[in-house]
């Protein structure tokens, strides 16, 4: 008996890893060594970028007066990569267990529910695990490399991350119980789901300005560095304090700040375990107590929570030109993830300037030190624009099979395509317009320099995103989509990051090379080229539409 639901969990695990992930590179050993080489490549940088950070830490004496990096930077980390963890698998959760449309197909399979309850389980811990071991275990192997750890630190790692990845999962379907019902009570009510939003969203910002403000005007880091050393110690140590199991976890897999060059297993590796086992064994428990009979009731009688009743409403009648704008911009506001991100790109952008250029003004720099301010400043700007953009190299293809409907519409194709971009197009324009207010009051910047550099934003940014939407017009991944799900490696928002990290460098560069004609010189120069560029990709994307529309 208990073979046989061993083999049907494993199959049932294997059949939605297979849905929820995209393994056609398998069949190819090429695209297996490509896909491996960038995994490899991606542990590797993130893993060089924070032993740089820790080696210049140790060098500066930055955590200890000794250049010793003591393990509460590691406790930070780790608790900073465990709440979102924690929030990732609660969110995950409450949609696979109780939302997710498949469970009405696996119920009906010759299993027992609760082999369909644990397959989700185990599902959401194989990619806690993958997201730990490509993200976080290079943190660790570069705090072991900089600290000089006995030879098996690295195979400890390992085993300890086996078994450390499993406790978010049980936190969140533990959570996942209280956060549905919450998830049900604000679909219930769309006003208060957006005043959520929107206030959260003005909470966050008028928090990090405030704190932003707090920055004095004159840093003299020289005079100081050795009050800004102890105050960081001291605050790394009273958080550490704050976080106390979650340190005693970091130091189950550090050992302790001189233990890691000896001996791994001591007192703290023992509580440790306890509480990763203990915590673990807890949530799953009450879990599967709590979560299973309601997963099996959500799933089995879905229908009674996929249709509320609403009063009868007046259609309005718009234009040709105008319905389209009304129905993406409606139907892009129905997805809460839709929102929170164009919120989230709205509050980014000017907080970043705003934080950036707070520090830089602190700072007694030469004229050559502006001008870098200046690029350096347009080129975060700049990557966190493009960034936003990069979800639309695939808004075409989200359709899935619905996609070809589109060309049965009575309108121009160009027409309900830029439909989808209106929303983009306003928080690109707005969060420019506010960030360049924000830098202006801080760098005391002419308006007409603050003008042209909003302006530079807008262009480039918008320009961007049209060329990411022609990768989706010209390469559409629709049967992806339609097949694996929003969870595989789509090309064109790929190349589009490259894209827009490579047009974020150039235009910086080209900002900071050409500034000593004169700034406002340099800054409209920059701005014309970006206006010619948003033009031409503006002309490229007809022509694509138009192409595609005809002939496809």
């Amino acid at each position: 008996m208990m073979k046989t639901d061993f083999n049907n969990l494993k199959t049932l695990v294997v059949m939605q890893l297979k849905d929820k992930t995209d393994l056609s590179y398998l069949k190819s050993s090429r695209k297996t060594l490509f896909v491996a080489a960038g995994k490899i490549g991606q542990f590797v940088l993130s893993g060089a970028a924070f032993f740089l950070f820790l080696y210049l830490a140790s060098l500066l004496k930055l955590f200890s007066f000794t250049g010793i990096v003591p393990t509460t930077i590691m406790t930070a980390a780790y608790t900073l990569f465990f709440v979102l963890s924690v929030v990732g698998c609660t969110a995950g959760l409450t949609e696979a267990l109780y939302l997710s449309a498949d469970n009405r197909v696996l119920l009906t399979l010759p299993v027992r529910p609760d082999t369909v309850f644990f397959s989700k389980l185990i599902l959401y811990y194989i990619f806690e695990l993958k997201k730990n071991l490509l993200l976080l275990l290079p943190m660790y192997v570069s705090y072991g490399i900089v600290m000089g750890a006995v030879w098996y630190y690295y195979l400890w790692l390992l085993v300890c991350f086996v078994f450390v990845s499993f406790v978010p999962v049980a936190i969140g379907a533990l959570l996942s119980i209280p956060s549905l019902f919450i998830a049900q009570f604000v679909r219930k009510y769309k006003w208060l789901q957006a005043t959520i939003i929107v206030a959260s969203t003005v909470l966050i910002g008028w928090l990090l300005v405030g704190i932003i403000k707090i920055i004095p005007e004159d840093i003299n880091i020289a005079g100081q560095w050795t009050a800004i050393s102890v105050a960081v110690q001291q605050a790394l140590q009273d958080f550490a304090n704050m976080v106390r199991p979650l340190d005693m976890v970091n130091l189950m897999m550090v050992g302790g700040t001189s233990q890691i060059r000896s001996s791994l297993i001591t007192i703290n590796a023992l509580w440790g375990w306890l509480i990763v086992l203990g915590t673990s064994a807890v949530c799953l428990a009450l879990a599967y107590l709590a979560a299973k009979p309601l997963f099996f009731r959500m799933a089995s009688k879905q229908f009674e929570y996929e249709k509320d009743v609403t009063g009868f409403k007046k259609n309005k009648v718009h234009s040709r030109k105008f319905a389209p704008v009304v129905y993406e911009t409606m139907r892009s506001f129905r997805s809460s993830r839709f929102v929170i991100r164009q919120m989230a790109g709205l509050v980014v952008l000017p907080v970043a300037v705003f934080l950036m250029n707070k520090l830089y003004v602190a700072m007694n720099t030469r004229l050559a030190g502006q001008y870098m301010t200046i690029a350096f400043s347009l080129l975060i700007s700049l990557l966190i624009v493009t960034a936003g953009n990069v979800n639309y190299a695939s808004v075409l293809s989200a359709d899935g099979a619905a996609r070809p409907i589109a060309k049965t519409q009575p309108l121009e194709p160009y027409t309900t395509i830029f439909a989808r971009l209106i929303v983009r197009t306003v928080v690109i324009v707005l969060s420019a317009i506010a960030a360049m207010i924000l830098w202006q009051s801080v760098a005391k910047l002419s308006v007409a320099d603050t003008t042209l550099l909003a302006a530079v934003i807008i262009f480039t940014g918008l320009a961007h995103l049209l060329w990411s939407v022609e990768m989706d017009v010209m390469n559409p991944q629709n049967e992806q989509y339609a097949t694996v799900g929003v969870s595989f490696d789509n090309p064109n928002e790929r190349n589009s990051t490259i894209i827009g990290f490579l047009i974020s460098a150039l235009v910086a560069f080209c900002m900071y090379f050409i500034m000593s004609e004169g700034q406002t010189k340099a800054i409209f120069k920059i701005a014309l080229v970006a206006l010619v560029f948003l033009g031409a990709r503006v002309y490229l994307l007809l022509t694509r539409i138009r192409l595609y529309y005809a002939e496809k």
